[in-house]
This record gives structure tokens, C-alpha cells and sequence, in this order.
């Protein structure tokens, strides 16, 4: 919210709470819908990388037949998907749907900020590194991230699928030298009678910050662009 205009952030003054509500929801759904699971992540792998990953989710769904599209993941179609059911929203001038769609979206921008939602080795199993998904998105958040620096203002989106597919690539290449960083915390641990989860924030720290900042500037930026496509309404 903070890298929002102020006539924009308008919109959720005083609903600070239900917004936080919505953007836990989509992990939430999945006990509701085992589909959702493939909505937060998308395997580069199965394109041949982040370079090739298709602009539109038909083409990638040609390109590779259904049940591959369906088991590597669908983040960056969703994104596309989420943020113009928010440009909807904003028509429509339904403050709650707004703030409902606002949260959601937030959710999958922020997934694609971290490097193991680009992966089949998303949680270390081919490289002997089981938990080390919850050991970076949660651990090290929860051992070092008090606050974030200032963050910078809102830019609306350009072309989004390209924008997105940049925000992938960017991921995925943080993803070698992440699990490296891992690895060298549980073998230093190994060694000396230290917390592994403060080993592996002390190498990590930059980029942790780095895509929690960009989680929230990214995501302003969509909601921006949104509110801008419909029309700039007024709450």
C-alpha cells in the first residue's frame, strides 16, 4: 500500500485487515481445490528454461500438451489472469470485490519472487536439499526480517506477460546460488555449534530483502496499473 498514489490507496484506508486476509487466502484454497497448488509455481524446466516460457498459457498448453501444462504450473498465466479480474473489480467500483481481488494478486506476484516457485527441484529433492523451501521463505524471514527499506513508488506495467516473464527469469537465476548458499549452512553447522538458519541468512540476507522488496513494489505496480485500466475510478 505504501507504494501506492494517494487517490488509489484511497481504496483500502481502514481495510488494512481484510486486505492482509485476502492475500493468505489463495494458499488457503488449496485444501479446497487441489488445482491451486499448480497456480503458485512454474517449472522453467519443462519449457527449457525461463527464456522460453510461452507469453500466452494456450500456446504454452500447445506447445507441451495439456497434462505437462497442468503438472508445470500455471504462475505466470495466473498473474495475467488475476490482474484483470482486479481491472474488473475496479469498474465495477465494489470496494470488497477490489480489495478481495487486490490480496489474491499480491499473492502470485509475490510466488514468483522466490526462486524455488521456478523449479521442479522446488523443495531440494534432486540435490539432497529436502526443506529448503520452507528453510528460505519462511525461516529466514521469520530469523532476520524485522522491516524493509523505503520502497519505491509505483510504476504502472508495460507490457505485463513480457514483465512477468522477466520477473521469472530474474528468479530463477537467484535459484543455483541459493541452494549453493544452503548447502555451504549445513555444512558449516556440521562444523561449528551455530544455527544453520543464521549460516544460510548470512549468506542469503541481499536477496531475501531484495525479493521482499520486490514483492511489494511489483505488486503495487500491477494494482496500479489495474486501477489505471479501468478508468482511475474513485472509491
Amino acid at each position: 500500500m505504501q507504494t501506492l498514489p494517494e487517490e488509489l490507496r484511497a481504496w483500502y484506508l481502514g481495510q488494512e485487515a481484510v486486505f492482509i486476509q485476502a492475500a493468505l487466502e489463495p494458499d488457503l484454497w488449496k485444501a479446497q481445490d487441489p488445482a491451486e497448488v499448480w497456480r503458485h509455481r512454474i517449472f522453467c524446466e519443462t519449457y527449457g528454461g525461463p527464456a522460453r516460457l510461452p507469453l500466452q498459457a494456450a500456446a504454452a498448453k500447445a506447445l507441451v500438451g495439456a497434462w505437462a501444462f497442468e503438472q508445470g504450473g500455471q504462475l505466470p498465466w495466473v498473474i495475467t489472469q488475476r490482474h484483470q479480474m482486479l481491472v474488473e473489480a475496479f469498474r465495477s467500483r465494489d470496494r470488497r470485490r477490489v480489495i478481495s481481488e487486490s490480496g489474491w494478486l499480491c499473492h502470485y506476484v509475490s510466488d514468483a519472487q522466490v526462486p524455488l516457485h521456478t523449479t521442479q527441484n522446488r523443495n531440494g529433492k534432486s540435490t539432497g536439499q529436502k526443506g529448503v523451501h520452507k528453510r528460505w521463505e519462511t525461516d529466514l524471514v521469520n530469523h532476520g526480517v524485522g522491516s524493509l527499506p523505503p520502497l519505491a513508488e509505483a510504476r504502472p506495467v508495460g507490457d505485463l506477460p513480457v514483465t512477468i516473464g522477466e520477473w521469472i527469469a530474474e528468479s530463477h537465476a537467484m535459484l543455483q546460488p541459493l541452494l549453493e548458499a544452503d548447502q555451504a549452512a549445513g555444512r558449516e553447522t556440521k562444523l561449528k555449534q551455530e544455527s544453520r538458519t543464521a549460516v544460510f541468512w548470512s549468506l542469503q540476507e541481499r536477496q531475501v530483502i531484495q525479493q521482499l522488496c520486490r514483492s511489494a513494489e511489483r505488486s503495487g505496480a500491477l494494482i496500479l496499473s489495474a486501477w489505471i485500466q479501468a478508468g482511475s475510478p474513485r472509491p
